[in-house]
């Protein structure tokens, strides 16, 4: 059940996108309102018209828009004329001047896409946490090694699901002990390496899971070629975490940048270190379980 819940956690990361803190959903509902429901994409494309139009009727009104007077209006040809020649150059000089940038639309697609993505993200890490809960509670009494376990995969979770939804992470068995660094990506490159830990993670669930398969016990060449199997995911798993400690600096290296209050171009994040510290603390205990 903990392995279970751990992959759901994962999964869930997976599942939610890199931006999700950084780009603002203009189509989602406010949470818990009577229209929280997935906008469809023939409602965002009409929210997209709609805001055409308005820009369409702004610009009609601008000065310059509407050069020609309309018959009867009582004045004489030449005020026509002057009004006509002052419009023209007040709009000649609003043309040399540098356009404003043009308002970026959301691509329908990518907005219904993300939404349902975080949806099922949000829902995937709930589940998660009932089932460390239920496994909370049948693991009373259980070996030292599987209550470790237990421990340090709702630590793992716990980050996981912080950095997905951007939020404040609490550092593992210390209640209110908030990170001092933001858990938002610094770039694609914590988001990458949130991955491959993840990866790497997974091949040691699958590998034990492999392991203590009841077909594996047996001695016939297909349960020859699992327990091969099973060791060679073991081993990437590994030399995943070893690469990944090697190639990911310690936090107390990379202080924040100036008045960002997010690291700096080339530093890591709090988070992630804390979650490759976890998932090396995982991998042990796994080994420790199996032997």
């Amino acid at each position: 059940m903990i392995g279970h819940a751990l992959s759901m956690a994962i999964e869930s990361s997976n599942l939610s996108p890199t931006d999700t803190a950084s780009t603002p959903t203009a189509t989602a509902p406010r949470e818990g309102s009577a229209t929280d429901r997935p906008p469809t994409l023939r409602g965002i494309e009409a929210r997209n018209n709609a805001a055409d139009v308005r820009r369409s009727a702004a610009a009609s009104q601008a000065p310059g828009a509407s050069p020609v007077e309309p018959y009867g209006s009582g004045k004489t040809a030449g005020q026509i004329r002057n009004e006509v020649e002052q419009r023209t150059a007040a709009a000649a000089a609003g043309a040399a001047a540098p356009a404003e940038p043009a308002a970026v639309r959301p691509d329908p697609v990518a907005a219904f896409a993300k939404d349902h993505l975080r949806r099922q993200a949000r829902q995937g890490f709930e589940a998660s946490n009932r089932l460390f809960e239920k496994a909370a509670q049948s693991t009373s009494g259980s070996s030292p090694e599987i209550n470790r376990f237990l421990s340090h995969a709702k630590s793992y979770a716990r980050i996981l699901q912080a950095l997905s939804e951007g939020k404040p992470a609490v550092a593992p068995e210390t209640a209110g002990n908030v990170l001092s660094s933001p858990t938002v990506f610094a770039g694609p490159a914590d988001a990458l390496m949130v991955k491959l830990v993840n990866h790497g993670v997974s091949q040691a669930l699958d590998s034990s899971r492999l392991t203590s398969s009841a077909s594996v016990t047996e001695s016939t060449d297909a349960a020859q070629e699992l327990r091969r199997h099973a060791q060679e995911m073991k081993d990437d798993s590994r030399r995943i975490m070893e690469s990944v400690a090697a190639n990911y600096p310690a936090t107390a290296t990379r202080p924040q940048a100036a008045g960002s209050g997010t690291p700096a171009a080339g530093q890591g994040n709090e988070s992630v270190t804390m979650l490759i510290q976890e998932a090396r603390e995982l991998l042990q205990i796994l080994d420790q379980i199996g032997d």
